[in-house]
C-alpha cells in the first residue's frame, strides 16, 4: 500500500512539474523545487519503510517467543498473517511438549522396567550355573538357558544406556579432564579380550605412551570398547584388529582397522542410528544402539567419528579427540 501511494506521489510530481516547466521554461527554481520535493518524498518514503519493517521484525520476534505478544485484530492482510503464524506456533508448541512428556514417561518406564528385570534375571543366570556344576546327564538344556538369559540381560544393559541417554544423564555428567591415550586404549582392550580370545583374534595397538587428549575416561572408554566389540563381532576367526594413533594441532586420531564383513556404502550414514542393523549382520547377536551410543558419547566431548569400510574388504573406525580443552 505505501509502495503504490509513493508511485502515485511521484507520477503527480512529474505531471505538475512537466505542466509547469511548459510556461516556466529553462527557470531553474522550478526544477529545484522539483528536484526537493523528489528527495523529500523519497526520504520520507524510506523511512516509513524502515519504521514498518522494524515494526514488522519486531512483532514477529514477539510472536515466535511469545512473550508479551498481543495479535492485532485489525482487518489487513499482515494482521491475517500473524494470527495464523500465531496459532500455528501455539499448536506446534503443544504437540512438542505432548512428545517430549511422552518421551520422557517413556524413558522413565524403559529404565524401570529394565532394572526391575534385573534381579530376577540374575538370579536366573545364577541358578542356571548352579544347575550346570551339578549335572550329571548330557541334558543341554541348562545352558541354553543360560545363553538366552545372557541376550536377555544384555539387551536390559542396553536399554538402560540408551535411556540414561535420552535423559542426558550420560552427557550431561561428563567428566571432561586431560587424560593420557594409551591408558584409554588399554582399558577398552583389557574389557574386549576374552571376546577376542574365543575367535582367537590378535588386537595390535600402536600408540605414543606421552600421547594426551581431553575426555571423559569411563564413557570414552565405552565407546571405543563398542567399536571395538563390533570388530570383533563381525570379524573372522583367527584375523587382526588394529589401532593406531595420529596426533594432529586439535585432535588426536584414533584408528580402529578390523578385516571383517565390511560395510556396504549405502548403509554406512544409518549406523549411527538408533537400533539400526546392517543386511550383512541381522543373523548375528546384537541390538543397534553400540555405535548410536559411541556418536553420541563423542560428539558431547567436542570429538567426532567417521568410518571407511567396503563389503568384504574390513572397516576403519576414526576417532577424534580434542587436544586442547574447548
Amino acid at each position: 500500500m505505501m509502495t503504490i501511494v509513493f508511485i502515485s506521489i511521484m507520477i503527480t510530481l512529474s505531471v505538475v512539474y512537466f505542466i509547469l516547466s511548459q510556461y516556466f521554461i529553462g527557470h531553474v527554481l522550478l526544477l529545484g523545487a522539483y528536484l526537493i520535493l523528489v528527495l523529500l518524498s523519497s526520504i520520507t518514503y524510506m523511512l516509513l519503510v524502515k519504521h514498518q519493517n522494524a515494526s514488522l521484525i519486531r512483532r514477529l520476534n514477539d510472536l515466535f517467543d511469545k512473550i508479551d505478544y498481543k495479535p492485532d485484530y485489525t482487518d489487513n492482510e499482515l494482521s491475517s498473517l500473524e494470527q495464523k503464524l500465531y496459532t500455528l506456533i501455539k499448536s506446534h508448541k503443544a504437540i512438542t511438549e505432548q512428545i517430549e512428556r511422552e518421551k520422557e514417561q517413556m524413558n522413565s518406564l524403559i529404565s524401570d522396567v529394565a532394572h526391575q528385570v534385573k534381579t530376577p534375571l540374575s538370579n536366573i543366570i545364577m541358578y542356571t550355573d548352579l544347575m550346570l556344576e551339578n549335572k550329571s546327564t548330557d541334558d543341554d538344556k541348562p545352558e541354553k538357558i543360560r545363553m538366552q538369559a545372557e541376550k536377555l540381560r544384555f539387551l536390559i544393559d542396553a536399554l538402560i544406556k540408551i535411556s540414561r541417554c535420552e535423559k542426558g544423564l550420560i552427557t550431561g555428567n561428563l567428566k571432561i579432564y586431560q587424560h593420557n591415550i594409551k591408558e584409554l586404549l588399554t582399558r577398552a582392550v583389557s574389557d574386549i579380550l576374552p571376546a577376542s580370545r574365543q575367535k582367537n583374534i590378535t588386537i595390535y595397538t600402536n600408540c605414543d605412551p606421552k600421547l594426551t587428549a581431553f575426555f571423559d575416561m569411563k564413557w570414552t572408554s565405552e565407546a571405543i570398547y563398542n567399536i571395538l566389540d563390533n570388530a570383533v563381532k563381525y570379524s573372522n576367526a583367527n584375523s587382526i584388529i588394529n589401532i593406531k594413533t595420529t596426533p594432529y594441532e586439535f585432535f588426536v586420531r584414533i584408528d580402529i582397522t578390523d578385516s571383517g564383513m565390511g560395510i556396504p556404502e549405502n548403509e554406512q550414514a544409518d549406523i549411527w542410528k538408533r537400533f539400526y542393523r546392517g543386511k550383512l549382520v541381522n543373523t548375528e547377536n546384537g541390538v543397534g544402539i553400540g555405535l548410536y551410543l559411541t556418536k553420541e558419547i563423542l560428539t558431547s566431548q567436542h570429538g567426532y567419528i567417521e568410518v571407511a569400510s567396503k563389503p568384504g574388504k574390513g572397516s576403519t573406525f576414526s576417532v577424534y579427540l580434542p587436544r586442547t580443552q574447548i
